[in-house]
């Protein structure tokens, strides 16, 4: 498929003098968090190309990693840029929905309340560039917010005063012990900044995935191929079919009721934000595992849902519309990168930039890069 016209992010990207080089790969509609597909093959991690990129922006954030360019736009509509910045040791932001526009492309929208688009980067800088570079109002896409166009500080100043609330696991989620030791030093770090740390989260649902996101994300997912038939998605990914089949399964009350205790989960983190300035979690509850699985299936032994259980930490961002990033805070014992994520208010990316930047001028990453193998 070659398109006819340029998304805006690319319009305004050009128009600012970048240089696009490519297409990155992805998976089919952006249904999973990897970038695996028929069409592509398996995008791997230049960490280890045993082990996935992480999904569904995954090959944006292997290319950035691997050094084939410093900025790569991505999108993400249960965490297909968080995901893979986390697995692939980069810097990924997910800007508040509807900062970005996503025109004219997601016609029809496979996440169409869903899906932000971002950039991912080497460096804190980069990113505050590209952002202010894209986040321009559309009245093609009509969640595109009439926001003016504004300048982000990426310069490291301490944190002097800035209330953070952190929490390992929102209170209901498995966290692989390397994912934790991580984020521990990484909240520690951030307090020798200056921040005023406190254990806080909004008070997440666990049942939030099979009663809210689900219906949410699959309903949009087979509404986008309501067109086609099963011959048509017959050379499709299987897991890629059991999403649409589940989606066809559930009923319009499915989804308004889903969108009732979204707005619930959304009120809960206005009031968190009463308290807190930001929050920060893990990116990812596990690192990159092997390269053409859809997932994993347990964390420390717990069962997670092997589509979208061992994320629990983006996707709830997403149903928010908060915007947030993720920055490289360690590597497991095997190498793997972990990320830190870094939540905000809404329309808040400034306090993301400053924590950001302050942490990577304490811990910086861009200067670690993997060793590529043939």
């Amino acid at each position: 498929f070659v398109p006819d016209a340029d998304a805006a992010v690319v319009s305004a990207l050009k128009a600012a003098g970048a240089i696009i080089t490519c297409k990155t790969t992805t998976c089919e509609s952006g249904y999973k968090l990897t970038a695996d597909s028929p069409v592509t093959g398996l995008t791997r991690n230049p960490w280890n190309p045993a082990h996935t990129s992480g999904g569904s922006s995954g090959g944006a954030a292997a290319a950035v990693a691997s050094g084939c360019g410093p900025i790569a736009i991505g999108t993400d509509g249960v965490g297909s840029i968080r995901v893979p910045s986390s697995f692939c040791g980069v810097f990924g932001l997910k800007p508040t929905f509807g900062l970005v526009p996503r025109s004219p492309g997601f016609a029809p929208p496979s996440w169409a309340s869903l899906a932000h688009t971002g950039p991912i980067t080497r460096t804190v800088a980069d990113a505050a560039l590209a952002l202010e570079t894209i986040a321009i109002h559309d009245l093609r896409d009509a969640a595109s917010l009439a926001v003016a166009q504004r300048r982000f500080d990426a310069s490291p100043r301490p944190l002097t005063g800035l209330r953070i609330g952190a929490s390992a696991d929102l209170g209901y989620a498995a966290v692989a012990p390397d994912v934790r030791a991580a984020f521990a030093k990484a909240v520690a770090v951030l307090e020798d900044c200056g921040a005023r740390i406190s254990g806080d989260h909004p008070g997440i649902d666990s049942r939030i995935l099979e009663r809210t996101l689900k219906p949410i994300a699959f309903i949009e997912q087979a509404a986008a191929v309501a067109h086609k038939t099963g011959d048509e998605l017959a050379d499709c990914d299987t897991d890629y079919r059991d999403v649409i089949a589940a989606g066809r399964s559930y009923t319009g009350v499915d989804y308004v009721e889903a969108g009732y205790r979204r707005t619930q989960m959304r009120a809960a983190f206005v009031d968190l934000f009463s308290r807190v300035d930001a929050l920060v979690t893990p990116t990812v509850a596990v690192t990159a595992f092997g390269a053409g699985q859809l997932g994993v299936a347990s964390i420390d032994g717990t069962p997670v849902d092997p589509h979208l259980g061992w994320s629990p930490f983006s996707w709830p961002i997403n149903l928010a519309g908060l915007p947030a990033a993720t920055v490289p805070c360690g590597f497991d014992r095997d190498g793997l990168p972990i990320g830190l994520q870094i939540i905000a208010p809404w329309l808040d990316e400034p306090t993301i930039f400053k924590i950001a930047a302050a942490f990577e001028e304490a811990q910086p990453w861009a200067g670690r890069w993997p060793e590529m193998r043939r």
